[in-house]
């Protein structure tokens, strides 16, 4: 690979080269992984130093791999180099071209370039305006390439035929002259080049010319003569061939008999030794009969007769008259003895006036193959989206299954898997790793559990991506197998049918058994279902939904913009959409579908436009129009597949079933974290001025399965009432499908509208992390909505209970107010009027009266933590006194004198600061959250050990109103105005200037004799003086 030196990453992948190239002290280059500046050298003497006057630059650059019809994930054209020297090589200047006669300098490589040694260099077509491209596209009909050295001196030059989609071509191995179709694009990594099965290799063990002891006497020696322990010593002996035949024969006939006519039957002995370090996969048998056989080895009858009947005799003659032909057979090696072995055989005549009789026989071991290469180990089937298979520890990882398609077990130790082409040892083989013969071995993908022999520690990507194997280093450290995959729908894998095979299918998972073939679904009733086309923030994107029962596979269809021109983005090969729950798929319109396969090239109007899915022939399958949008608003089908097109304003759900908020009823207060007497309960309420009834409706925690807990018939809850729910319902055998919430990792809850038996779209739902014991969530008013957050205090009906009995009486009422953290967040400083880092902040503040540690006092080292916008982690030990105050910095302020300095100058303040926070607060809006450790889980489980972080406060902020704005860049920071009230409300903040470590001192802001506390909690602005109606109603309640 190439990389700008001091300016790019050592993972990036591709050449950073221009074809325009600025002054060469500007422009020094060498391939990743080796980033340095080396602005001293002139790139004459820098060429001399690491190519060696000895190289002949036209043995050390070759035009390696090309692509000329991709595909996602490499949808671009492109062309690799490849140095297969020692020692890096210059090729700043060179050029090149597909137009080699009348164009030769058509892309010219930027001056002071290398190639490290054994390394590549990607070029991918373009304009030629970015440092990683060629001004130049590569024909898929048929086309060349060359590289001209900057003396136009011809470096090398490839003729290529009819390019196929998503198929490059190559040289096999790297650097040779030899070029093949490859398995598999691989830019900047070694080829991938098809596998040829090595022949066997063979130990012979008896050769045709062994001397055999033979007995042709005419007497009939009956069953014992093929022994081990019989006697032979009066038996003549020769090498073979033997016999007597007047024709030609294949091998020469070493030792002639007399004419034994009359004699139906010559029996035939010998020894031969083993060695016991032998490693064989079975023995092959080649024999030269005239005219039929039967075979012992050890005094047991191996294989099959050669035209002789079961059953035969002395006097059984063969079944036909034949020549002697080379004929083989295999047998298995667990026949054969270490050290010495017989092998006998009785040859029978085909009659008794025979003119002749020949034997001669060949047995050959066949050596056990070592190696995954050596046996053609490679990658069967994978499973990159687990959504429901759990393993025994109730994990869901994805996974691969390697398959041995050899007779021999074979040790892969030292082999190697990754999903990253330049990083071939991502993850390695154990010593001792075995793939039985004509079997399976699973490899688990699970980045949330730690790197063992069985699990690699990175998952798979669901959106499309890439797996590769390679051979361990003795083998050569090549690509030994690999796979390039599209959208992956949850719960089906994808594998070779039959194993081993090159047909790549959708399959049903089959760990350790042989792949089965999924069915599929119609592709023609696929559906454009849901598009946002003018986001708040973030990229247009718009969903598929499949109404098959069945998944249904998108490989090469089509998606565009337009109805008039439907082939605009196809999409990758093994791509498949899900079924049932998972039977949608959001694609994101933002231009980049080198992003992954759920990104197309091409991005939404706001104004207005279409949207198309087609057939790989171009013909429509779906499509709809739409006129202007309305920013943030979705806007798809209601029921999904339906003809009717909605808006959703509230309730845009890219990549799952579409659906509107009910207005109703509502999720009121939920509690998750119920050690008894108190269990789990979901109170609705109703805000309406009319009872509902909701008879038949569905109470779940899963999106993908709405129907857990149907709610009994002749339930109503009353205009402004409530109806609570608990868990002896729904976690009972009277549910569809029991459920509970999970308080260590958070969880989700549905109400779900249903007339008739079917659900109408429309839900109620709210989310929420995880929990404290018996603190329960509720709906929240803030000035921008309602929250579902901690609350102060239950309100279910019976919040002390004596009994689960007791607790399970209430009838709901109206929810506290929210939970406020002894801690909170009081101070944020995002965007610094000065571009310098260091001056970002986070204020916290004790609003207690009492010291307040930022760690479990049962368990010190879980410490609380700041994460979101960033990351940080407080020591062990660190507290905030009464009333106190503590400002993390990205800096630390102990060892960073420097930063220190800046930070105290522009604030001038003594506050306790710490750091460094990891991060960076983003200047167009982010998210803070204060988290603090919870007991860890203690029920054996997945669960078992995890430590639940409970968010104590948490700050939505934006740069613009109702935000203070002042805050956006012109030298303000955020501070809360009252510590003491909830704080994810932008009325309780204000923009003013900076002041770490210190609070908000008046309690009236805008001097209009009305505490601030009151106007927040009564929904008026306490910075704006002239809030007419605050004043009035502060004045009806107080003024008596």
């Amino acid at each position: 690979m190439l990389a700008r030196l001091g300016s790019l990453s050592k993972n990036q992948a591709k050449a950073s080269f221009s074809s325009t190239a600025p002054p060469a002290a500007e422009r020094f280059w060498i391939p990743s992984p080796l980033v340095c500046r080396l602005p001293t050298f002139p790139s004459v003497e820098l060429a001399r130093a690491v190519t060696g006057s000895s190289h002949n630059p036209r043995s050390v650059r070759r035009i390696n791999e090309w692509l000329a019809f991709g595909v996602s994930p490499y949808p671009d054209d492109f062309v690799e180099q490849y140095n297969p020297e020692s020692l890096p090589v210059a090729v700043g200047g060179f050029y090149l071209t597909d137009q080699p006669v009348g164009a030769p300098t058509r892309s010219r490589i930027a001056p002071v370039s290398f190639i490290l040694a054994r390394g590549y260099a990607v070029f991918t077509a373009g304009n030629g305006n970015h440092a990683d491209e060629i001004n130049f596209s590569l024909a898929a009909e048929q086309g060349e390439i060359a590289l001209f050295g900057a003396d136009l001196s011809p470096i090398d030059y490839v003729l290529y035929g009819p390019q196929r989609v998503g198929v490059p071509t190559g040289r096999c191995p790297d650097g040779d002259v030899i070029q093949k179709p490859l398995v598999s694009p691989t830019p900047g990594g070694p080829n991938q080049c098809p596998f040829i099965p090595p022949q066997p290799q063979m130990v012979t063990l008896i050769a045709f010319t062994n001397v055999w002891k033979y007995n042709a006497s005419g007497l009939d020696l009956g069953t014992v003569w093929k022994d081990t322990n019989y006697n032979d010593s009066t038996w003549s002996a020769g090498p073979g061939l033997l016999g007597f035949e007047s024709n030609p024969l294949p091998e020469p006939l070493l030792t002639p008999f007399a004419n034994a006519g009359g004699i139906p039957t010559c029996y035939f002995r010998t020894l031969f030794r083993v060695d016991p370090a032998l490693s064989a996969s079975s023995l092959q048998i080649t024999h030269l009969i005239d005219d039929g056989a039967a075979f012992y080895l050890n005094g047991q009858e191996i294989g099959s007769r050669y035209n002789l009947p079961a059953g035969a005799g002395f006097q059984t003659l063969a079944s036909a008259t034949v020549e002697a032909s080379y004929q083989s057979f295999t047998i298995p090696v667990s026949q054969l003895r270490p050290g010495t072995n017989l092998f006998a055989a009785e040859v029978h005549q085909a009659s008794l006036t025979s003119s002749d009789l020949v034997f001669g026989l060949k047995l050959d071991a066949l050596v056990v193959t070592s190696s995954a290469a050596q046996a053609g180990i490679l990658i069967n089937e994978m499973l990159a989206n687990n959504a429901t298979l759990q393993e025994p520890d109730g994990s869901k990882p994805d996974w691969i299954e390697l398959y041995n398609p050899s007779n021999n077990a074979v040790d892969v130790a030292g082999a190697s898997l990754t999903d990253e082409i330049a990083n071939p040892r991502r993850w390695v083989f154990a010593a001792g790793t075995l793939v039985p013969a004509r079997g399976f071995l699973k490899v688990r993908f699970n980045p949330d559990a730690l790197v063992s022999t069985t699990n690699t520690g990175f998952g798979l990507n669901a959106d499309g991506g890439t797996i590769y194997l390679f051979n361990r280093p003795e083998d050569g450290g090549g690509l030994q197998s690999s796979l390039i995959y599209g959208l992956q729908p949850p719960d089906w894998s994808i594998g070779r049918v039959p194993d081993g095979s090159t047909n790549w299918v959708l399959t049903l998972p089959t760990l350790g058994m042989a792949n089965i073939t999924a069915s599929l679904g119609n592709p023609q009733l696929l559906k454009i279902n849901e598009w946002m086309a003018d986001p708040l923030s973030g990229d247009d994107w718009f969903e598929v939904f499949n109404p098959n029962p069945e998944p249904v596979e998108l490989s090469r269809l089509w998606l565009s913009d337009s109805l008039s021109s439907p082939l605009k983005h196809q999409l990758p090969p093994l791509s498949f959409i899900g079924n049932g729950v998972y039977a949608f798929q959001k694609f994101t319109a933002d231009g980049n579908p080198s992003a992954g396969a759920d990104h197309v090239n091409f991005k939404l109007s706001a104004s207005g436009e279409s949207l198309a899915i087609s057939t790989p022939n171009g013909v429509l399958i779906d499509g709809v129009s739409f006129g202007p949008q309305v920013t943030g608003v979705a806007q798809g089908r209601l029921l999904d597949g339906s003809a009717n097109v909605v808006s959703f304003p509230k309730s845009a759900s890219p990549g799952s079933s579409n659906f509107l908020p009910l207005e109703e009823v509502v999720i009121n207060e939920l509690l998750s974290h119920s050690d008894p007497p108190l269990e789990d309960a979901v109170e609705l309420y109703n805000p309406s001025g009319d009872a509902v009834d909701i008879s038949g409706w569905f109470l779940s925690d899963s999106a993908v399965n709405l129907r857990k807990y149907e709610i009994p018939t002749n339930t109503v809850i009353p205009a402004g009432g409530y109806l609570v729910l608990y868990e002896y319902q729904f976690n009972s055998d009277d549910a569809n499908e029991a459920f509970s919430f999970s308080s260590a990792k958070g969880d989700e809850v549905y109400l779900s509208q249903v007339v008739n038996g079917a659900l109408t779209g429309y839900r109620a739902f709210a989310t929420f992390g995880p929990a404290e014991n018996g603190v329960s969530f509720g709906r929240f008013p803030t000035s921008q909505g309602f929250h579902f957050v901690p609350m102060s205090r239950r309100t279910f009906g019976k919040d002390n209970p004596a009994t689960t009995n007791e607790f399970e009486m209430g009838t709901g009422a109206a929810n506290a107010y929210a939970k406020i953290s002894p801690v909170v967040i009081s101070e944020i400083m995002y965007h610094p009027a000065s571009t310098n880092d260091a001056l970002e902040f986070v204020e916290l503040h004790n609003i207690t009266f009492t010291n307040v540690p930022l760690f479990d006092p049962m368990i010190p080292a879980n410490t609380w933590r700041l994460r979101k916008g960033i990351d940080f982690d407080f020591p062990p030990s660190t507290s905030i006194p009464a009333g106190g105050y503590l400002v993390i910095v990205g800096f630390d302020p102990q060892l960073d004198a420097t930063a220190l300095a800046a930070f105290r100058s522009a604030y001038g303040t003594s506050a306790t600061l710490i750091g460094p926070a990891s991060g960076k607060l983003n200047n167009s809006g982010d998210a803070i959250e204060l988290q603090k450790p919870d007991p860890p889980q203690t029920v054996p489980g997945p669960d078992f050990g995890l430590v639940p972080y409970i968010i104590v406060d948490r700050i939505d902020y934006g740069p613009v109103a109702p935000w203070p704005a002042s805050a956006n860049g012109g030298g303000h920071s955020l501070q809360k105005i009252s510590p003491s009230l909830y704080g994810n409300d932008p009325v309780n903040w204000i923009g003013r200037a900076p002041n770490p470590g210190a609070t908000i001192t008046s309690n009236d802001l805008d001097n209009d004799g009305i505490p601030n506390d009151w106007e927040i909690i009564n929904g008026f602005n306490p910075t704006d003086p002239a809030a007419a109606a605050a004043d009035a109603a502060y004045c009806a309640l107080m003024c008596g």
